[in-house]
């Protein structure tokens, strides 16, 4: 499994949190700049996705319509995105 959808859900969720939480534009968008530099220091995604995640703070922010996560859909979305590594774990190891 690709990383790229779990770092979307990562970086939307977290932008989401940030804004309901009440931190300034500016502050979410040096945290997420801040994982993503390290994600691709680390080979975890790419300059390309990296900008993509950025425009996640940006459209937030940004868009008075934007659909804004709540801890409940952060957590469901991420849950579904470990179920989907551990199938994709188990079954590498299984050779299946």
């Amino acid at each position: 499994m690709k990383g790229r959808f779990m770092h979307n859900v990562i970086a939307y969720g977290t932008a989401s949190l940030l804004r309901r939480a009440g931190i300034a534009y500016e502050d979410a968008r040096a945290v997420i700049e801040d994982v993503v530099k390290l994600a691709v220091e680390e080979g975890l995604d790419t300059e390309g996705d990296a900008d993509k995640h950025l425009d996640y703070v940006e459209r937030i922010y940004n868009n008075p319509i934007a659909y804004i996560w709540g801890v409940r859909t952060f957590v469901e979305a991420g849950e579904a995105i470990i179920r989907k590594l551990y199938a994709a774990e188990l079954q590498r190891r299984v050779g299946g």
